[in-house]
């Protein structure tokens, strides 16, 4: 876990990264299966840890470490893991940022999700919308 003297040198979408792998451990180790599978599941999905079954991976979430959230959350944003895509997060756009920050916060409306951009665009083009591309997939927000 990096300390908060390290994280105030972090461009902000690292320390938003961080901050959403934080919140996203805390997740997996509750006690609340609710709570706990759907992150489980991202986990076992994404092959960000070795292939488990849900139950097993369940009983030992409270031995998931930080670093299989970061690896959770770069193979999911298309990159091979948390070393690779740390770096191209400092490219990432004000507006780009932003846009992750508002699909954070869970808003109360539609999301239409796409499995690429160029899919999302055509939808976007004939239905109005604005595209928000989060690793290879891609979202529409409709207002």
């Amino acid at each position: 876990m990096p300390n908060s003297a390290s994280t105030h040198h972090e461009t902000p979408a690292v320390q938003f990264i961080l901050r959403q792998a934080r919140r996203l451990q805390r997740a997996a180790q509750s006690d609340s299966p609710a709570i706990a599978l759907p992150i489980l599941r991202r986990l076992i999905q994404a092959g960000a840890i070795e292939a488990k079954s849900l139950v097993t991976l369940y009983a030992q979430r409270q031995q998931l470490q930080r670093k299989h959230i970061l690896r959770l959350l770069a193979l999911e944003a298309g990159y091979p893991s948390w070393e690779k895509f740390k770096p191209q997060l400092s490219t990432l756009s004000a507006t780009d940022l932003a846009a992750w920050q508002y699909l954070d916060t869970g808003a109360a409306q539609l999301k239409l999700w796409f499995a690429d951009a160029q899919t999302a665009n055509s939808y976007a083009a004939s239905q109005g919308g604005r595209v928000i591309t989060v690793g290879q997939q891609a979202v529409v927000m409709t207002s």
